[in-house]
């Protein structure tokens, strides 16, 4: 007598349907199976799946999809999550684990839980399958929809409270919420975490964390490991010691020839790739094309080329921002992202040859800044297309050399005294589509570096200025005359006073901005003594014109 088990049939629809509700990753974990196993299984056209067992585990999918699918893709999913999430008592793991166990065979050990990093793993160990489920398009992760009734939570929240740090955290109950508390936090971010909350946001910040550095999707032990480092950081930080969070910065505008990355000391430059993809807003889609006066044709994407990994260190305040209150200065650390991004923008404009024909333009396009408590990923983005039009350029090795020489001067060598100027130079470059604005833009910077509130203004910038470019007597005073009619057709800007033909206008605020580009190059190389030990433009204007 054959005691098997008939035949399983699949209706038609099924594999289709199993591939995009549940996808290639989920799937192969679930069945202990490799994702070109899966994919062999939905092309040929029998049912069974391997081994009797992981054919079964293959039926049991089925069903719960049917019973508790949606034709809404995000209320699938959502149901998805909810029902494979839930904690089998009998078993200690969640039914997308059993459904593994029936598949491999494999069981898991008991967990005797002493400390609140094995609590947390447990939990990782129960809530990872459903991460690899397909994104519905919300830019977030599945979380673990029924982790509030999984046992272990609990565990977690008593042994974290046996340490001093989360007690600092949650001092207190709420009779309706429970422990909780508000914070501030240096990455721009704030507001309230619940104590009941805390595994589930480290376990999505752990995933997050994890993804910036796998080319694929996490595995178990990655994910676990990267979500422990989110409850060391978070302690570390209500230790008031030092901890540091991943910033990735992705620029456009510009690509790289070598795959070698490019080391800054306090960060990373290289290539956008494939650990990068899940991060690029979807707005940002989108190529552009276009060849310079050296007639090579680049092709970028407005999404990203390359990418700065860098670190922020990562602060907490435990209160709430109240009306008419300013973010606290000690938790900006989101400024030191802004400055590092301006750095690597403004090296590359001073990496050019000062006779260069067309500007490089390196364009911010997204910045992601972890937070081990952020609910999702803590991202913006630029709007690149409506910028300043710009010709992407491909970067040589001479030229990255050159890049990262004048990023790394600017870094070291900057002082909060010049970044008007360094900030007007940027956004005359990048920004601005007017050319006024262009003009007005580089004239500030100008008077940033060697203006002063004593005497003539025109005569003691531009006379600066001549005498930081112009080693020559004579092509300085040619110079500081022509430097003279530019800071005249901007005070006409200005002022009204007289209206200039574009074809005027725009030669001249190109002219103003190769000035303002020129001073900085001369001063982060040659002159680093105008910013080391000069505050004012009035200081600075002086030591230039007295000879010094």
């Amino acid at each position: 007598m054959n005691n098997q088990p008939p035949a399983f049939e699949f209706p038609p629809v099924v594999k289709p349907l199993l591939l995009e509700a549940l996808g290639k990753p989920f799937m192969a974990y679930v069945l202990g199976a490799t994702e070109e196993e899966v994919e062999q299984w939905f092309a040929n056209e029998g049912d069974d799946f391997g081994s009797p067992q992981q054919t079964h585990a293959l039926r049991q999918l089925h069903v719960v999809l049917h019973a508790h699918g949606d034709s809404d893709p995000g209320l699938r999913q959502f149901n998805l999550s909810r029902i494979l999430g839930l904690y089998q008592s009998e078993q200690d793991t969640t039914l997308v684990n059993v459904l593994r166990m029936i598949a491999t065979g494999e069981a898991f050990a008991p967990v005797v839980l002493n400390e609140a990093t094995e609590a947390l793993a447990l939990l990782v160990r129960d809530a990872y399958p459903l991460y690899l489920l397909p994104e519905d398009g919300s830019r977030f992760p599945h979380s673990f929809r029924s982790l509030y009734q999984h046992p272990t939570r609990e565990a977690f929240e008593t042994l974290a409270l046996r340490e001093d740090a989360f007690v600092k955290l949650f001092p207190k109950g709420d009779e309706h919420l429970g422990d909780s508390a508000s914070t501030l936090r240096s990455t721009g971010q704030g507001g309230g975490v619940q104590l009941s909350m805390l595994a589930e946001t480290l376990i999505g910040s752990g995933w997050n964390a994890a993804r910036m550095h796998s080319s694929g999707l996490p595995s178990l032990h990655a994910h676990t490991r990267s979500t422990i480092e989110q409850l060391d950081t978070l302690r570390s930080a209500l230790q008031n010691k030092t901890a540091k969070v991943p910033v990735r910065i992705a620029f456009t505008g510009v690509l790289l020839n070598s795959d070698e990355p490019i080391d800054l000391g306090w960060g990373i430059l290289r290539k956008l790739d494939s650990r990068d993809h899940h991060l690029v807003p979807r707005s940002t889609a989108g190529k552009l094309s276009g060849a310079g006066t050296d007639g090579v044709t680049v092709t970028i994407d407005y999404g990203g080329e390359v990418i700065l990994d860098t670190t922020l260190e990562y602060r907490i305040q435990l209160k709430d921002l109240l009306p008419g209150d300013t973010w606290p200065v000690e938790l900006r650390g989101y400024e030191r992202t802004q400055e590092l991004t301006e750095c690597i923008q403004l090296g590359a404009l001073l990496s050019q040859e000062p006779s260069a024909q067309e500007t490089v333009m390196v364009i911010p396009a997204w910045f992601y800044t972890h937070d081990p408590l952020a609910q999702g990923l803590n991202m913006s983005w630029n709007d690149v297309r409506s910028g300043k039009g710009f010709i992407p350029k491909q970067i040589d090795a001479n030229t990255a050399s050159a890049w990262k020489e004048f990023t790394v001067a600017v870094e070291a060598n900057r002082t909060k005294y010049v970044d008007v100027a360094i900030r007007r130079t940027l956004r005359a470059s990048v920004e601005r589509r007017d050319p006024s604005d262009v003009l007005v833009d580089a004239i500030i910077a100008w008077e940033n570096l060697f203006g002063s509130r004593k005497g003539e203004s025109t005569l003691r910038i531009c006379g600066s200025l001549a005498w930081l470019l112009e080693a020559d007597k004579a092509r300085r005073f040619q110079l500081r005359s022509e430097l003279g009619k530019l800071y005249d057709a901007r005070s006409n800007v200005v002022h009204g006073n007289k209206e200039l033909a574009s074809s005027e206008l725009v030669p001249q605020a190109q002219r103003a901005l190769a000035v303002a580009i020129d001073a900085l190059r001369v001063m982060f190389t040659s002159r680093l003594d105008l910013l080391n030990e000069l505050k004012t433009g009035d200081d600075r204007s002086n030591r230039l014109l007295m000879g010094g």
